[in-house]
């Protein structure tokens, strides 16, 4: 009979190394900016303790199919599609937003991409959109994000 420790153990690091593997070739995983993500990889979620990383910004095309990613894995995993229009219509975002390790521009645009998309109510603290204005980017690109804000206040 096999050791049913053993084959679980097995299993478990099979998918770690198919996890880093994919995180390495698909960009719309914030862990992908991390540096030397697979040294901190087991022991990074949910722990605080790790505030030295170096993190590096997403493109806006990865930030916009990281939201995709989260919204279809929300509905593959938990059985239903996000809603927006309820303080607990996303109850995996509710819960794992302020543990994402992102570059704090990437974070501004992760967070006024979902508001624009209507998904403001479920963020843990409401998003104050004078960040944009503070925040070290091209006017360029501060047009751009609130130009979203007015799209989240007809979608919020």
């Amino acid at each position: 009979m096999p050791n049913i420790f053993m084959v679980r153990k097995k299993n478990a690091e099979t998918f770690h190394q198919a996890w880093l593997h994919h995180v390495r070739h698909n960009d719309h995983h914030s862990e992908h900016f991390i540096e030397d993500y697979p040294s901190v990889s087991k022991i990074l979620w949910k722990n605080d303790k790790l505030n030295n990383l170096i993190i590096h910004e997403m493109p806006d095309d990865a930030i916009l199919e990281m939201v995709a990613d989260n919204l279809a894995a929300t509905r593959s995993y938990e059985g239903y599609w996000p809603n927006g229009a309820k303080k607990d219509g996303w109850s995996w975002m509710t819960e794992s937003f302020d543990h994402y390790r992102l570059h704090p521009i990437t974070r501004l645009k992760f967070t006024a991409f979902l508001c624009a998309l209507g998904y403001a109510r479920v963020l843990p603290q409401e998003f104050d959109w004078k960040t944009i204005g503070k925040a070290n980017i091209s006017n360029e690109e501060k047009k751009k994000l609130l130009k979203l804000q007015q799209i989240a206040q007809l979608n919020n």
